[in-house]
C-alpha cells in the first residue's frame, strides 16, 4: 500500500522486491525444514561458509586487494582498503555477518564432545574476532560485546561463568605478553571506532550525520502521520527534503529507523513484536529442552538475535542482506519444529 504514496515509484519497486524476497526465504526454510536434521545441517552449512570465507579475509587484510564484488576496489582511502569484506558488498556487512556467526561457534564449542571440533572452533573463533576488528565496523563490536555479556549473564552457571572469565582472562594475558605491540594496536582500533560510534564523515565533515539522519527519519515519519514516506523512499527524502545537514550522505544507515521511515510506526511497530516474540519463544523452548542439539542450535539464535539489534545499523541498509532472512528463516524454522515436536507428542494422530 506505501507504493500508493511513494515519490520515486522505482525506488519503491526495488524495496518491495528485495523484501518479497527476503520473505521467500523465511517462508521456505520454514515450509521445508520441519526436523532436527535439517536445521543441524543448516547451522553447519553456516559454520563451514564462515569458515571458507577466512582465507579470503586474509588475503585481503594482508594484500589490499578485493574480489570484484566489494566496493573497497574502488575506495582511495588507505585505512579502510585493508578491511576484509570477503563475498559481500562492504566492510560492514561482512562484520554483521560475522557476528551472527560468532554465537554458532561458541555454542559448538560448548555442545560438541568431540575434541577436534573444539580445537577447530577456537581456532575460527580467534579468526572471526580478528577479522571483526579489521572490519572496523564500530556497531558490530558493540553488537558482539552485547551478545556475549547475554550469554555470560543468562546461559552460564556460576561456576562455568568462573571459568569462563578465567579462560578468558588466561587468553588475553598470554596475548598481551607475547603480541604485545598487535593488541595494543587492535585495542587503540577498538577504542578510536567507539568514540566514533555516532559519527559518519562526509565531504562537509560533518561529525553528526547519523545523529541528523535519525533525526530526519524522525521528522519524515511525523510530516507523514505515521505511515511512512513509501517503501524505499527514505533516500529520495532525505535527498531533496531533508531538515538537518547530512552531507552527500541519504541512506539512513539504521535498519530501525529505516523501516520507520520507509513504512511507518504501525509496520514499525509489528516488527518490534516480531522481534521481541522471537526472542521470548526461543528462551521458553530453550528453557523446556534438555536435548543438547536442540539447545545448542537455540543458544546460537537466541546470542545471535540479541546481536542483530546493534549489528544491523552498522550497514548503510540491509534490506538486501541475505544473512539477515537467512537468519530470521532459521529461527522461525526452528520454533516450527518445536511447535510440530509438541503436536505429535501431545496428539500422534494430528499430523
Amino acid at each position: 500500500l506505501s507504493i500508493m504514496w511513494a515519490a520515486d515509484q522505482i525506488a519503491a519497486l526495488k524495496n518491495i522486491i528485495f523484501l518479497f524476497t527476503g520473505i521467500s526465504i523465511i517462508f521456505f526454510l520454514v515450509y521445508y525444514m520441519r526436523d532436527i536434521n535439517h536445521l543441524n545441517y543448516l547451522y553447519w552449512i553456516w559454520l563451514s561458509i564462515f569458515i571458507a570465507l577466512i582465507p579470503i579475509g586474509f588475503w585481503e587484510i594482508t594484500t589490499g586487494n578485493h574480489l570484484a564484488v566489494s566496493t573497497l576496489r574502488e575506495e582511495d582511502r588507505s585505512w579502510v582498503m585493508f578491511a576484509p569484506t570477503t563475498v559481500f558488498h562492504n566492510q560492514n556487512d561482512y562484520a554483521a555477518f560475522i557476528v551472527l556467526a560468532i554465537p554458532m561457534i561458541i555454542t559448538a564449542i560448548r555442545y560438541c564432545s568431540k575434541l577436534y571440533i573444539r580445537v577447530l572452533g577456537v581456532l575460527v573463533l580467534l579468526c572471526g574476532l580478528f577479522l571483526l576488528i579489521m572490519t572496523t565496523s564500530r556497531s558490530c563490536y558493540l553488537a558482539l560485546f552485547t551478545g556475549l555479556a547475554f550469554w555470560l549473564l543468562f546461559f552460564m552457571r556460576g561456576k562455568t561463568k568462573l571459568k569462563v572469565i578465567s579462560v578468558v582472562a588466561a587468553i588475553s594475558i598470554f596475548l598481551i605478553l607475547f603480541i604485545p605491540s598487535t593488541i595494543y594496536d587492535s585495542f587503540t582500533l577498538i577504542g578510536e571506532e567507539m568514540s566514533s560510534l555516532s559519527r559518519v564523515y562526509n565531504d562537509e565533515d560533518a561529525p553528526d550525520v547519523r545523529k541528523n539522519l535519525i533525526k530526519n527519519g524522525l521528522y519524515f515519519t511525523a510530516q507523514s502521520a505515521g505511515f511512512g514516506v513509501g517503501a524505499g523512499n527514505a533516500e529520495y527524502y532525505m535527498e531533496h527534503y531533508k531538515v538537518y545537514p547530512t552531507g552527500h550522505i541519504t541512506n539512513v544507515h539504521n535498519w530501525w529507523a529505516e523501516i520507520l521511515t520507509n513504512y511507518g510506526i504501525f509496520i514499525f511497530a509489528g516488527y518490534i513484536i516480531f522481534y521481541g516474540s522471537l526472542l521470548l519463544n526461543l528462551w521458553q523452548v530453550y528453557k523446556k529442552t534438555h536435548v543438547l542439539q536442540e539447545k545448542m542450535i537455540c543458544e546460537a539464535l537466541l546470542i545471535g538475535l540479541v546481536s542483530f539489534f546493534m549489528a544491523s545499523i552498522s550497514s548503510s541498509s540491509i534490506i538486501a542482506f541475505p544473512p539477515q532472512w537467512i537468519f530470521f528463516g532459521f529461527a522461525l524454522a526452528f520454533l516450527n519444529y518445536t511447535r510440530i515436536k509438541a503436536l505429535e507428542r501431545s496428539n500422534p494422530c494430528a499430523l
